[in-house]
């Protein structure tokens, strides 16, 4: 292959493919001239005018990674719950994939708009109690009274799109009430009767 090339336009490589033991890796020249890099064939993917992967993946479908940096939780974690079927997911070869809208329902329940996640200690933070109060009042959604989460590994998920609309339904459960007192019960009304 070195013949019609000046020696500086000749690369050697180390073949990746593997030798059986005892024998050495071949080595194949390969002649490189400015003119031809352009010609006939793109760099890359891109250039050619295919999209990367990132271009067209669906926004909704999340890597076990991205996943357990939006839960706040360890990616073994994720992982885990996913495999015993605690969290919503599938398989795609040897990567668990997962939708962030079945896992948002999931934690919130259905019909709940789409928000932020938030950790027991958050809630608490959030509305102003004690963490154990958060803790003795979480039960998943559905539960009537209760504030609807998720329990993932040691960790409750709640949805504050979901616990508001729980407290707008008869406050929190252990807490002081947040239902409207009637107007009959208003100081300086007159008395029934």
């Amino acid at each position: 292959m070195s013949a019609g090339y000046p020696h500086w336009l000749l690369k050697t490589f180390t073949c990746p493919v593997r030798h059986p033991p005892g024998r050495k890796r071949g080595t194949i020249d390969v002649a490189y001239t400015p003119e031809r890099e352009g010609a006939g064939m793109a760099r890359s993917a891109r250039d050619a005018g295919v999209p990367a992967a990132e271009d067209t993946r669906d926004p909704d479908i999340l890597t076990t990674e991205e996943l357990a940096a939006r839960l706040g939780l360890d990616v073994q974690t994720v992982r885990g719950r996913a495999a015993a079927g605690v969290l919503p997911g599938g398989r795609a070869g040897r990567r668990w994939l997962f939708s962030w809208t079945a896992v948002y329902t999931w934690i919130a329940g259905p019909g709940v708009p789409d928000g932020e996640v938030l950790s027991a200690r958050q809630l608490a933070r959030r509305i102003g109690v004690d963490i154990q109060v958060v803790r003795r009042a979480a039960a998943p959604p559905g539960t009537p009274g209760k504030l609807p989460g998720r329990q993932v590994g040691k960790k409750w998920l709640f949805a504050i799109e979901a616990v508001r609309r729980e407290l707008g339904h008869g406050g929190l459960p252990g807490g002081p009430e947040t239902r409207p007192v009637p107007a009959a019960a208003q100081p300086g009304s007159p008395p029934a009767g």
